[in-house]
C-alpha cells in the first residue's frame, strides 16, 4: 500500500462521514457483524464474565446504566482528547489509522459486551439464559439502533443500551473493594 493510499484511508476513507453516508442496510450489517465479532470474542474468552455481568446489571439497572454511561462517555472523551493532542503528529500517517483502529476497537469491545449482556438478558426473559443466542439478539438490537435516521439519537440509544449491559459489572467492580464494617 502506498503512502498516498494510507493517507487517504487514514484521513477520509473510513471517517464518520463514510459510515454515516453508507446506506442503511450496509450500516446495519456492519454494526451487526462488529457486535457479533467483539461480543463473540468476549464470550469465547470468558463466558462467566458475561454471565456475572447479567446478574450485576439486573441487580441495579438504573445505577448500573449511569456507571455504563460514565464509562462509555469517558472513553470517547479520553480517546478524543488523546487524538487532539496527537493530531499534529499523526495527520496523514499510518499512525492515524492505527490510533483510530485502537480507539474504535476499545469502544466496540465495550459495546460488544454491553449488547451481548442486554441480548442475553432479553433471551433469558423469553426462554432461558443462553449467552450465545443472546449475542445474536444483542447484535440485532445494535443493528436496529444503526437504522435510526438521526445520528445523535442513534448515538444516545447506542450508549444507553450498551451502558445497561456493562454498567452493572463496572459498578460492582468500583464498589467491591469497600470494607463492610459489620462483616469485618
Amino acid at each position: 500500500m502506498t503512502r498516498t493510499a494510507v493517507a487517504t484511508l487514514a484521513t477520509g476513507g473510513i471517517g464518520p462521514e463514510a459510515i454515516l453516508g453508507a446506506s442503511e442496510p450496509v450500516r446495519a450489517a456492519t454494526v451487526f457483524l462488529a457486535l457479533v465479532v467483539f461480543g463473540g470474542v468476549a464470550l469465547y474468552r470468558d463466558e462467566a464474565l458475561v454471565d456475572r455481568s447479567i446478574d450485576a446489571s439486573m441487580a441495579h439497572p438504573v445505577k448500573g446504566t449511569i456507571y455504563g454511561v460514565v464509562l462509555q462517555v469517558g472513553l470517547i472523551l479520553a480517546w478524543g482528547y488523546l487524538y487532539a493532542m496527537l493530531a499534529g503528529v499523526l495527520v496523514g500517517t499510518a499512525g492515524t489509522l492505527l490510533f483510530l483502529s485502537v480507539a474504535v476497537g476499545s469502544l466496540l469491545a465495550v459495546a460488544g459486551v454491553g449488547f451481548t449482556v442486554v441480548g442475553s438478558t432479553i433471551f433469558a426473559v423469553v426462554s432461558y439464559r443462553q449467552l450465545w443466542p443472546g449475542l445474536v439478539v444483542g447484535a440485532t438490537i445494535g443493528a436496529l439502533v444503526a437504522l435510526v435516521p438521526a445520528p445523535a439519537a442513534a448515538a444516545v440509544l447506542w450508549i444507553a443500551i450498551g451502558s445497561l449491559g456493562v454498567g452493572g459489572s463496572l459498578r460492582k467492580w468500583v464498589h467491591d473493594d469497600r470494607v463492610d464494617i459489620d462483616r469485618a
